[in-house]
């Protein structure tokens, strides 16, 4: 195990001299090549729900793979902005689709420049709610009875960090430290909750998408699932399919 700069390297087995050949910059290197390795970007205009879902992804892996006595202390503030990030590009997603589907008084091209220049998830969230009563998803399955508890979640998300900037800079724009009234936070558990409010809000997507009628939507969710979500919700029962 070879160590540089407090990293260390527990996959290659070379002297000190041919490691930091490895470790350290070198004259040529570039950051983007393309190679039989490399990943394809997605094109396609429904490409904010491949933006949204990566940023999930990703946070879902470094908590599932890190050590919560070591790596969690260390990942914790990207882990937490991963998750904030989706939050934001999928309720902008819903928004901007509902923009389409309920055209704003100001025009959907004004309402759209001033949803892109906001970072606040509350924000974000209260739009949505409102085209959400319009366009009556709440009738259409996404009972009022989760509005209550993904606002809440949301909230708390915007009490900590509403203009995104907390879990990217230990301090304030005012040289003030952020996060003051925020100690510890469980990964495990925050992962949990964030898959519950993903489901929530995958269904208000494909709801939404289906009435659009777009073809590039969202189809993680089958149809068995909207109709189980849509029932339970209906009845007062706890959905079982899509939110846990």
């Amino acid at each position: 195990m070879v160590r540089y700069f407090g990293l260390r390297d527990d996959t290659r087995s070379e002297s000190a001299d041919q490691a930091a050949d490895h470790l350290l910059p070198r004259e040529g290197d570039h950051l983007f090549v393309t190679s039989s390795d490399s990943t394809t970007l997605s094109t396609k205009p429904g490409s904010w729900a491949v933006y949204a879902e990566g940023y999930k992804r990703a946070a879902d892996l470094l908590v599932q793979r890190g050590d919560p006595k070591d790596d969690h202390q260390l990942i914790v503030y990207a882990v937490v902005f991963l998750y904030r990030h989706y939050l934001e590009l999928k309720l902008k997603a819903l928004c901007g689709i509902g923009f389409i589907l309920r055209k704003p008084a100001s025009g959907v091209e004004k309402a759209t420049e001033k949803l892109l220049n906001t970072h606040d998830v509350l924000e974000l969230w209260q739009v949505f709610s409102t085209i959400a009563g319009r366009s009556n998803l709440w009738g259409n399955g996404l009972s009022q009875a989760c509005e209550a508890p993904v606002k809440a979640c949301i909230a708390e998300i915007a009490q900590h960090d509403q203009h995104s900037y907390a879990f990217r800079y230990p301090i304030s724009k005012k040289l003030v430290p952020n996060l003051p009234g925020l100690a510890n936070i469980d990964l495990q558990h925050l992962r949990r909750t964030m898959d519950r409010l993903a489901r929530f809000l995958s269904v208000a997507m494909r709801v939404m998408e289906r009435e659009m009628g777009d073809p590039f939507g969202d189809d993680s969710l089958s149809d068995a699932e909207i109709r189980d979500f849509t029932y339970r919700m209906q009845q007062g029962e706890p959905p079982g399919g899509i939110i846990r």
